[in-house]
């Protein structure tokens, strides 16, 4: 009867550093004469680190050695001053003819992953690396983290902290325009408090390169990254693949082709540069009636509002920032352009990478009498176009949409009517006004009009539906309120386009 015999294989990754003094290398030569090394080693200097590193077949006592190299660099219990260990890793991987085995999972080892992107509608790489370091470095790459910069004197140099993990990372920035497909270099200087016992320190090493295509429109970014880790090292490679997959998948799609809203209506006032001060008041300051908490401002007062609109917001919740960018007037037109200063995971659920609005009010007019266009012309009101161009997180992009339509079209049904119907209000009424439903009661107060909570009470009381339909809606939020029919009504309409605004 034959036994297979299975070759067990260990991998040896001792890494030193010598302080000043003769002692240490002593030491150095002990360690490497304990553990057999067959790897030539060379002593630079007395303050260089020193990597040892080798897989291959250990005597059955290699614990022991590894035990005995511990007491001979802590000199029997007392710390060496002359020699400091930062990394001793001894991990046992079974394997047949060097294949990798099933302890490959939890061993440490050399973790090494490539991701290359395709950026088929830009073809300049000092676009695609400025993307990188805007969506990546800045924002998270799309992932649920929260980025703090380090002002840093080396304008070429970047530092920053990844939270909650506190991980700090340094970038270097080539920015010669002359070679736009050089790499941006990057390593981690502290792994943080989660991964700290097991990542090498001074292992890491990342590089993004973007290469314009050679025939035809697009830029390819290759991204690498390689480090070390004492355990887990087929778990750091998936992790690792995952995490560097999803941030350039953020950067292809920051640079994709946007989604553009456009919601419409008309509303009953005379001049656009009024229509755009009440708007700055209504909605910018104010909430536009939305049921959230009012916004809170911040910044310089805008000259175009009324008195309390500033230069930026932020919603709560979400955590949504939102800044004026510019405010333009002609005769008959005045308009507003504004972004969203933080998309990501801290305005959830509106999951985007990036966002920019403009608000348009343009005198509205009808020809009367005459032939061939000739005419007097009668007021009728100012028409409002309201346009939001944005590239969400493609996995949850038809959610996002939906939000942002509710969310615009609720804004502008509520303006219609604060203009329409200014100071009205609805009641607030037992169901299909049955007092005998509510003790004899009537009446619980009333609601502004140009609300969000004010539009649903309207419609309510004005609808005529049966009982059971009535009662389906109430499981339909989106459909409460006003409907954006187009009737007379309510003349607010919106739709989708894939394209950029045009400014």
């Amino acid at each position: 009867m034959k036994h297979e015999t299975r070759s067990m294989k260990r991998t040896v990754d001792v890494k030193l550093s010598l302080l000043r003094g003769s002692r240490g290398c002593s030491y150095l030569l002990a360690v490497a004469s304990l553990l057999s090394f067959s790897t030539a080693f060379v002593v630079r200097k007395p303050s260089t680190e020193i990597r040892l590193s080798e897989t291959r077949p250990l005597a059955d006592d290699a614990d022991a050695s590894l035990a005995a190299m511990a007491r001979i660099l802590r000199c029997n219990g007392k710390p060496n001053k002359n020699l400091h260990l930062l990394t001793c890793r001894l991990s046992k991987r079974s394997s047949e003819e060097g294949g990798d085995g099933d302890g490959s999972w939890t061993d440490g080892g050399r973790i090494s992953v490539t991701v290359e992107e395709e950026i088929p509608s830009v073809s300049d790489a000092a676009t695609v690396r400025e993307a990188w370091l805007e969506h990546h470095w800045k924002r998270g790459g799309g992932l649920p983290i929260y980025v703090s910069l380090k002002d840093d004197d080396d304008h070429n140099a970047l530092r920053r902290v990844v939270m909650p993990i506190m991980m700090e990372e340094e970038a270097t920035i080539k920015r010669d325009e002359n070679f736009p497909s050089s790499a941006i270099e990057y390593t981690v200087t502290k792994p943080g408090w989660a991964f700290q016992s097991d990542l090498v320190d001074g292992s890491h090493v990342g590089s993004v390169s973007f290469i314009p295509a050679e025939n035809g429109p697009g830029c390819k970014m290759i991204w690498k990254v390689e480090f070390d880790a004492v355990r887990f090292r087929g778990l750091y490679q998936a992790v690792t693949k995952f995490t560097i997959g999803t941030a350039a998948r953020t950067v292809a799609e920051s640079l994709s082709e946007p989604r553009l809203l456009t919601v419409k209506s008309n509303l009953n006032v005379p001049d656009p540069i009024d229509a755009r001060r009440e708007w700055l008041e209504f909605f910018w300051a104010r909430g536009g009636g939305l049921p959230l908490p009012p916004p809170i401002s911040r910044g310089e007062i805008l000259e175009e509002g009324g008195g309390s609109a500033r230069r930026s917001i932020v919603r709560v919740p979400p955590l949504l920032v939102d800044t004026v960018l510019s405010t333009t007037n002609t005769e008959d037109s005045a308009q507003a352009l504004y972004q969203i200063e933080n998309p990501g995971w801290t305005t959830f659920p509106f999951l985007i990478h990036t966002h920019l609005g403009r608000i348009r009010f343009d005198r509205s007019s009808t020809l009367t009498g005459g032939e061939d266009g000739e005419g007097e012309r009668d007021d009728a009101g100012v028409d409002i176009t309201w346009e939001i161009e944005v590239r969400p997180f493609r996995l949850v992009a038809p959610l996002v949409e939906m939000l942002l339509e509710m969310t615009a079209s609720t804004i502008v049904r509520n303006l219609v009517v604060h203009f329409a119907e200014p100071g009205a209000t609805v009641e607030i009424r037992p169901p299909r006004g049955n007092a005998n439903l509510a003790g004899g009661i009537d009446r619980f107060g009333s609601v502004p009009k140009d609300i969000w909570l004010g539009g649903v009470l309207d419609a309510h009381l004005k609808d005529d539906r049966s009982t059971v339909q009535q009662t389906l809606s109430m499981v339909q939020p989106w459909s409460w309120g006003r409907t954006g029919s187009g009737d007379e009504e309510d003349n607010v309409t919106f739709g989708w386009s894939d394209t950029s605004m045009v400014l």
